[in-house]
């Protein structure tokens, strides 16, 4: 493995734990599950695709979507309640690693992971 490519593979790994986690909070804020399926069938995973390629795959329940989507009909009028549960994630976790991918491999990063690697 080529250090470009286990710092791809780190990165990927922190951003989708971090995902995880700070998806935890807003869903034990704004969710009042009775059964907690919407958390316990997430999954976040990280797959090598090669020497200097990594994907990173996250798995929920539909209703996370739609949850994510949800609008109210009262008569003729529609009423927005998005939970904002699901793309807010997505898209603001995006932001964040394509950040760290572009500016984060400095030459410390490089030496501590070479380091790492020789161990």
């Amino acid at each position: 493995m080529t250090v470009k490519g286990e710092y791809i593979r780190r990165t990927l790994l922190d951003e989708s734990n971090r995902w995880l986690k700070n998806q935890n909070t807003v869903l034990a804020t704004k969710l009042h599950s009775r059964t907690g399926r919407l958390v316990n069938e997430r999954s976040m995973s990280v797959s090598e695709q090669g020497e200097m390629s990594a994907t990173m795959t996250y798995q929920h329940t539909i209703e996370e979507r739609f949850l994510d989507m949800r609008v109210l009909r009262y008569g003729s009028k529609l009423v927005r309640r998005a939970r904002k549960i699901h793309t807010r994630f997505a898209y603001g976790h995006y932001e964040s690693i394509a950040s760290r991918l572009m500016y984060g491999l400095t030459d410390d990063v490089v030496a501590e992971i070479k380091q790492q690697l020789t161990d």
